[in-house]
Formats: C-alpha cells, sequence, structure tokens
C-alpha cells in the first residue's frame, strides 16, 4: 500500500471519528435537555386529573362496644375518589397534590355465648336466667377528606413508577352499629338439681330476635389521621395530551382511629387500587 493510500485512508478514519464524536457529542447534549429541568424546555407540563377507586380496609388492633364486647380481625370494602394535580421536575421526577375523599370501613363479626335474663311471658314476675348464643356484628364508618402531597419516580417516560407521600387526612364523618343476634329461638335450662325446661319461641324485648345495641358517632374518636400512601402505578398515554394510570397503593396508619380507650392500638390499613385520569396543561 502506498503511502498516499495510507494517508488517505488515515484521513478517512480520522473523519469518521470526528463525526461519530460531533454525533455523539449532540445526542448527548439533546438527551440531557430533553430531559428537562423545573420549568425547563424539556420537562413535561403540568397535569390535572381524578383519581377513582376501590380500598380494601383491615382492623389492626383490637376496640370494644359499651358493653365492653371485643371486635378484632374486622375488614370491608370502600370507595376512594378525588382530584390530582401534577408538576414535573424532569422526566424521572414529579412532584403532586392529591384531595381525596375516602370512605373506610370495618365490618365485624362474633359468636359469643352469653348469660341473658329470661322473663316468662304471662309471669311478669317471674324471671330465670341461662346461656344463649349470639351473633354480635360491629359496623365501623368513616369518611375522610385527605390531602396526599406526594413525589413520584418515572422509570422512563410514560411507564411504570413508584410514589410516596404523607396522607394527612380530616374525619368528616363517623359511624359505629353494634347489633347483635340470637343464633336459635329454644332456650333450655337446667336448675341446681339437673332438672331442665325447655322454652320455645325466645326473643328480644322488642319481638324479634335482631336488637340494635349502639348506633351512633365513635366515641372518643379521633379527628386527625396521618399515614403513609406507598404507591405503584403505570402512566399510559391516551392521544397526545391525556394520560390514564392505573394504580395501587397501600395506606400505612400511623394513627389509631381513637385513644386506647375501650381500644388497643386500633388502626384501619388499607389497600387500594385506583385509576387517575390525567389531562396535560400546554
Amino acid at each position: 500500500m502506498s503511502i498516499q493510500n495510507q494517508r488517505m485512508i488515515y484521513r478517512a478514519f480520522a473523519i469518521v471519528v470526528a463525526v461519530i464524536v460531533v454525533f455523539s457529542t449532540t445526542s448527548t447534549n439533546a438527551q440531557i435537555l430533553s430531559r428537562g429541568d423545573l420549568f425547563g424546555p424539556g420537562a413535561p407540563p403540568p397535569m390535572i386529573g381524578v383519581e377513582l377507586g376501590l380500598g380494601s380496609h383491615q382492623q389492626q388492633g383490637t376496640y370494644q362496644a359499651i358493653c365492653h364486647c371485643q371486635f378484632e380481625g374486622g375488614s370491608a370494602t370502600g370507595f376512594i375518589g378525588g382530584l390530582l394535580f401534577e408538576l414535573p421536575l424532569n422526566y424521572q421526577w414529579t412532584i403532586g397534590l392529591g384531595a381525596k375523599l375516602d370512605f373506610k370501613g370495618l365490618n365485624n363479626t362474633s359468636l359469643v355465648a352469653d348469660t341473658a335474663s329470661l322473663r316468662l311471658e304471662g309471669q311478669q314476675d317471674s324471671v330465670l336466667s341461662g346461656t344463649v348464643y349470639l351473633q354480635r356484628t360491629g359496623s365501623v364508618r368513616e369518611t375522610f377528606l385527605t390531602l396526599a402531597p406526594f413525589v413520584r419516580y418515572e422509570f422512563y417516560r410514560n411507564g411504570p413508577f413508584v410514589q410516596v407521600g404523607p396522607g394527612i387526612s380530616f374525619l368528616l364523618s363517623s359511624n359505629f352499629k353494634h347489633v347483635r343476634e340470637l343464633l336459635g329461638s329454644t332456650l333450655t335450662l337446667v336448675d341446681n338439681a339437673g332438672n331442665s325446661a325447655k322454652y320455645n319461641n325466645i326473643h328480644f324485648e322488642n319481638g324479634t330476635n335482631t336488637e340494635e345495641l349502639e348506633n351512633h358517632k365513635i366515641d372518643n374518636v379521633k379527628t386527625l389521621r396521618l399515614g403513609v400512601l406507598l404507591t405503584v402505578g403505570y402512566d399510559i398515554p391516551v392521544g397526545d395530551n391525556s394520560v390514564i394510570a392505573p394504580m395501587l397503593t397501600y395506606d400505612l396508619p400511623l394513627t389509631t382511629v381513637r385513644d386506647n380507650i375501650l381500644s388497643k392500638d386500633w388502626k384501619i390499613s388499607t389497600i387500594f387500587f385506583s385509576v387517575g385520569l390525567k389531562y396535560k396543561l400546554d
């Protein structure tokens, strides 16, 4: 190979290398700019939207009714819905705020053997006592207005993300309903001498086999609830200006439903599935 040809090859190689370097530098610069900074040219626009979902509530700890009947292990489903605002800092990080109505609840059922006083019909002065089997049902309902500021990290544009932030909830209403139900209409009593007597068609004083014992606001309920909201989700573009985002969130409670009066570490945790419908503010 001649020296002239070698020089031509070297020059061509140098030109190719230079083009690659320039292209790489340009691409790198473009990539950095495209990621954007706060209010920068590459940052996505802010978004507003709505969030709708269903939650599965689980009881932690125990609580008691006025009769000192203890309830534990309760669960229920509830609705959540609200508004969203998101401000992307770049294509990875976003800060935002949610304002939601959160309908929490618990349904508790327990089977108990209780000592009851039995008044014989037609014999008002004749009162006996015996063991009856009951089902106790406690229903708890709470409605909160929750403010949920958050920080989100998106793994790549319009894709999976993780999100974390506090849940600051203000109690709007609460209710506790306690009902007991007879599991049978026949009662057999045995005296100390071993003599037994069977009584049919037993019922509560209201004439039925079901009696409502309580139905009122939760006593000593806390009006401020604090929690941590941990979310995983996926942003799916729908057209040029809107996004749909299915999300799974765990609501970790930090405060109890009420102070430990007739309760012990009573909290309500929630796992809820929701969908965010968001629109870009171009």
